[in-house]
């Protein structure tokens, strides 16, 4: 399996939500959820001077940790997540599954 393959799947196994509009790639957290690494309900990737299979494996180092509760009481993020609806549907490699309470 590939880098890219590896990223989709891990994506798919924590519920992630998997953009890719060219010039960056964005990972989105299912709701309640934040990336256990950066503490961050989504994160973005520019793609601009990486090799696509390096940007691949330091997006997989990223989610090495998984995911974690988020701990806002009143958190913003988590009461409109998922992905903006300006992200073109072709541009989704990995849709976000909202109603993953499994993530870990």
């Amino acid at each position: 399996m590939n880098a890219k393959q590896r990223l989709i799947q891990r994506c798919k196994e924590l519920g992630l939500g998997l953009t890719d509009e060219g010039e960056k790639l964005e990972v989105f957290c299912p709701p309640g959820k934040v990336l256990a690494t950066t503490e961050c309900h989504f994160q973005t990737f520019w793609t601009k001077g990486w090799k696509r299979t390096d940007l691949y494996e330091d997006i997989l180092s990223d989610l090495s940790m998984g995911l974690r509760d988020c701990d806002e009481p009143n958190c913003e993020v988590c009461q409109e997540p998922g992905i903006p609806d300006d992200v073109p549907p072709a541009c989704v490699l990995v849709p976000l599954r909202s109603d993953d309470t499994k993530a870990t």
